[in-house]
This record gives structure tokens, C-alpha cells and sequence, in this order.
């Protein structure tokens, strides 16, 4: 088992990928769902909510460390989060996974079937994990998440009971082989491309515009360092097919000019801003029965329509 660690890539024109090794356990890690929702309550009851942005905040501590050369590499990479950078963050540096499901999935599912593991170069420690691991016995295997695309945003935790090789670097986990294990199946549907993780890594953090300046690394007397850091987690996104920039670029605002901008980036950890296609503009809509009939991912738009994909968008090009 590996230790927590952060990895992120400067807003520099060649970047390189930086790890930062926490070398022991954290003190504490919160995780809290949250989106915007609007409710409606029509004269004759009917009720109505809209929601969209869906997150995930993320609070990580770790208290009273005495490594002063952590405490500069931190240091460093807050500063990369208060200029608009992402992060990566892992619990366990040997399980640094993502990955994409292959086909649409539906209610009441025992098996999950992904596609390679997307972030073998996050770690060193995760160079060749191809797949997670599992167990018939309680605690049974790693604990994965799955989460469809935004806005609708369904997640579920599930341990993986079984786990086979699926060819071209892919897996088939079996989150209950007989219903008499675990007794879990999926609760929701996922369209194509919904997203598979390590239930305690974080592909893609950033840092909340209230949150700047806001006391994330302090020291007592420069004996000991504690570090506080509240990030917010959104599902990656489908990236651009173009070699090109994937998010806005840095900028010095005296002069506008965008000279170190990042270039043929391979993931958007350096970039400022939204990224080349932050989320879909329509929003998850739910009619008083319960049926979603507006938005969300790749099904279930109004009037069964979907929407089209810009021009420079590639639909089938892997997260990052």
C-alpha cells in the first residue's frame, strides 16, 4: 500500500509533471457532494428542481509535519492552485485509476466493464496498475466510485468482489458475483463514458476562488507545518481532439500577453479556467414523477434529442 500524494503540471510552455509525496498517513480526509439546485413549486403543488454543477469538496489535512522540504514543495503547488491550476490528489500512490465504462450501463447491474486505466503516469508506483484489486471476503476489494457526466452527476460507491482482465488494458469488475455477497447492483443508469475511479483518488482538483489566501499551510513557531486544504473536485471531461491548449492560458494582465501559455498540453493540470468543455450548458431536470425529461450526459434529452458535439470535439478521445 502507498502513501497520499499530489501530482500537477506548472503553467509553463513544456511542462513537466511534478509528484509531491506526503510520506505519511493524512490526519483527516472529508469528502462532501454538493450542486446548485433550484426547486419550483407550482400553485397546483407540482414540484420541479433543476439542478446542475455538480462537486465534490475535498478537505485535506495533515497536521504537525516536520519536513521542511515538503513544506516547500506544498508551498509551491498552492501557489499553482491560487493562479488557476489543477491538481491530482491519491490516498494511496499504488492506486492512482480511472477509467472510462465501455457501454451504456442500467439498473440493477452486477458487473462493471471499463476501459484502460488512464492515469498510470500520475505515480510512479501506478506505472503498470491495470486493474484494481479484488476479494470474496469481507472487506472484500478496493472500493471504486462511478459517476455519470454532468450535470446529472449519479455516483455510487461499490468494493469490487471480482475482477477480470477484459483485453486492450480493460476490466470487468463484478461488484456482487450471486447477489448473496455483497447483495450491490447499480442503482442507476450510465451512459457511455461515465467514469470509474479509485474511491479515494482525484483526477482533477482545483482550488475555490474563496479559498485564496485563506491560510492553507501554516507552521507553530517553524517547529511543525500543517496544511488545510479545501479543493473541489468536478468529473474530467471529454478533452479536445486538436493539439492545443486545454484550458485558457495564463496571462499577465498588465500587458494581456500570453507567452508562457501551456502548449500541446497532454492533460489540463496547468491550465486556468473551465477547460476546452467544461460540463454540458443544459441542466438536469426532473418532472414531479421522478423521470429526468432535460439534459444530462449522453441520454435523455428533451424530446429525445442530443445535443451535437462542437466541431472540435472528439467524443471517443480518452479523459485526462
Amino acid at each position: 500500500m502507498g502513501l497520499p500524494f499530489f501530482c500537477w503540471k506548472p503553467q509553463i510552455p513544456l511542462p513537466q509533471r511534478t509528484h509531491v509525496d506526503l510520506g505519511e498517513e493524512l490526519s483527516d480526509l472529508q469528502v462532501t457532494p454538493v450542486r446548485v439546485a433550484s426547486d419550483a413549486v407550482t400553485l397546483n403543488g407540482r414540484y420541479t428542481r433543476l439542478t446542475h454543477t455538480p462537486q465534490l469538496q475535498v478537505r485535506i489535512v495533515l497536521e504537525r509535519f516536520k519536513d521542511r522540504h515538503l513544506f516547500r514543495k506544498l508551498s509551491a503547488m498552492i501557489n499553482h492552485l491560487e493562479r488557476g491550476g489543477y491538481v491530482t490528489f491519491g490516498l494511496d500512490s499504488a492506486k492512482a485509476y480511472g477509467a472510462k465504462i465501455k457501454t451504456e450501463h442500467t439498473q440493477n447491474r452486477t458487473t462493471i466493464d471499463v476501459s484502460s486505466n488512464l492515469y498510470k503516469r500520475y505515480h510512479p508506483d501506478s506505472s503498470s496498475l491495470d486493474m484494481l484489486a479484488a476479494s470474496t471476503t469481507a472487506p472484500y476489494g478496493d472500493e471504486i466510485v462511478i459517476e455519470s457526466p454532468p450535470p446529472i452527476a449519479a455516483r455510487e460507491y461499490f468494493t469490487v468482489v471480482g475482477a477480470t482482465d477484459a483485453g486492450s488494458g480493460g476490466a470487468r469488475y463484478k461488484i456482487d458475483t450471486s447477489s448473496t455477497i455483497t447483495g450491490d447492483m447499480l442503482r442507476f443508469d450510465y451512459p457511455v463514458d461515465s467514469f470509474v475511479r479509485f474511491s479515494d483518488f482525484y483526477p482533477r482538483l482545483f482550488l475555490p476562488e474563496s479559498q485564496v489566501g485563506g491560510g492553507l499551510l501554516t507552521h507553530d513557531h517553524r517547529n511543525t507545518y500543517t496544511l488545510d486544504l479545501p479543493l473541489t473536485y468536478i468529473i474530467p471531461q471529454p478533452v479536445k481532439a486538436e493539439a492545443e491548449p486545454a484550458q485558457p492560458a495564463e496571462s499577465d494582465t498588465s500587458t494581456g500577453s500570453t507567452e508562457n501559455a501551456p502548449r500541446d498540453n497532454d492533460d489540463d493540470q496547468s491550465g486556468t479556467g473551465g477547460g476546452a468543455w467544461d460540463g454540458w450548458t443544459v441542466v438536469e431536470k426532473y418532472d414531479d414523477d421522478g423521470v429526468v425529461y432535460g439534459g444530462g450526459g449522453a441520454t435523455d434529452w428533451k424530446d429525445g434529442e442530443e445535443p451535437e458535439l462542437p466541431d472540435d470535439i472528439d467524443a471517443d478521445k480518452e479523459f485526462d
